[in-house]
């Protein structure tokens, strides 16, 4: 579920401000400690805004149970979205027309991403390379404590953590989501003098991207060389009117979505991904 649409829907019912940062908290939250405690400051705030968040199962936006084997911490699901808009010149066109231009724009892009990836010069991809920079940048809080067989006890602002280095794992969760090492796994790997990539998930290696967009659409040769079927072709479809003003291709706005100066914009918070 996304969790953007999650708080669109509750946004119809409920306008409070301070509701939908503690939303947001929720849905971002890593560990279920940290989802309890700004879910218990929403039952405090509005016990029927809580009860319709519950009602619409927290796993299914919160990442707090989101399951660790995919290494994805993506509360929004913009995919759909992001595909919708990059057809709209081809959803104007006639059926076989309309799938051509599909294939030959996936068809480009995956050639696209084949050439970025094989110029790039670290293993990591730049995505794992930012979320390390980002990390190692917050390392500086944190104080590490060796216990035995690569268990470790990580200090942050008065709060441990007990890291097991050989699970790659961490109480935040938020290693073992994303499969990069969180702040205080990386405090460790520092202080033992350790090449941080090793600690990556696969994943994220440059190579495991290129083998991603190694096998691409083929080309396909013009309807000349197509090999007849002897069927009756694809008739137009009969026109009828359907009733009200009619709808231009454009997707229908959500109710936190407006128009200013003729361009879109979004109030929501998201993640950056």
């Amino acid at each position: 579920m996304c969790a953007r649409h999650t708080y669109a829907n509750l946004k119809r019912k409920f306008k409070d401000i301070e509701l939908k940062n503690l939303f947001w908290d929720a849905a971002n939250s890593y560990h279920k400690g940290d989802y309890e405690r700004y879910m218990q400051e929403i039952k405090d705030i509005n016990p029927a805004a809580f009860e319709v968040l519950i009602a619409n199962d927290p796993k299914h936006w919160c990442k707090a149970f989101f399951r660790t084997q995919s290494h994805c911490e993506d509360v929004n699901n913009n995919f759909s979205e992001s595909f919708n808009m990059s057809i709209k010149a081809a959803r104007l066109r006639p059926l076989i027309d309309m799938l051509e231009m599909i294939r030959r724009q996936t068809m480009q892009r995956i050639a696209q991403r084949l050439r970025e990836v094989k110029v790039c010069k670290t293993y990591l991809t730049s995505h794992a390379m930012k979320e390390l920079a980002k990390n190692q940048n917050d390392t500086r809080f944190c104080i590490s404590i060796p216990s035995g067989y690569e268990k470790y006890e990580v200090m942050e602002s008065g709060i441990s953590y007990s890291l097991d280095l050989s699970s790659r794992s961490c109480p935040c969760r938020k290693w073992d989501l994303t499969g990069i090492p969180c702040k205080h796994g990386l405090c460790i790997i520092n202080n033992r003098g350790e090449d941080v990539v090793k600690y990556v998930s696969d994943y994220f290696s440059s190579r495991r991207l290129e083998l991603l967009y190694e096998q691409n659409i083929m080309p396909v040769n013009g309807e000349p060389f197509w090999v007849k079927t002897l069927k009756d072709p694809i008739g137009v479809p009969k026109k009828r009117k359907l009733p009200g003003r009619p709808r231009k291709f454009s997707r229908i706005k959500s109710v936190h979505e407006s128009i200013k100066s003729g361009k879109a914009y979004t109030t929501w918070k998201t993640n950056d991904v």
